[in-house]
């Protein structure tokens, strides 16, 4: 078997930790609306782009990001994800989960 590579994820919850919101330079709303991941190197992913960048950084998961990945793939992915997001966002409201 070859080597495993090591990937941590660390979540971090912006309605327990406020102050994060900061590090992705924008307002609560945007930041409940996508997901938003910082990489390695400091650069920040939104969306359907930051599941990709997840799925790089993981081991068994790197297939996702290659087939996910293809342009028109993505294309398609992001879309269904910002319809997805979209709807999550309005549910949370409706619920008051914030």
């Amino acid at each position: 078997m070859g080597k495993e590579s090591h990937c941590e994820i660390r979540w971090n919850d912006i309605h327990t930790h406020r102050a994060l919101v900061s590090e992705v330079s924008s307002d609560i709303e945007f930041v409940r609306k996508r997901l938003h991941v910082i990489d390695e190197s400091g650069n920040l992913h939104i969306g359907f782009d930051a599941f990709l960048t997840i799925w790089r950084a993981s081991a068994h998961e790197r297939w996702k990001a290659s087939v996910l990945g293809i342009p028109i793939v993505k294309q398609l992915c992001s879309f269904g994800y910002n319809l997805f997001a979209a709807a999550l966002y309005r549910w949370n409201k409706v619920k008051k989960h914030w």
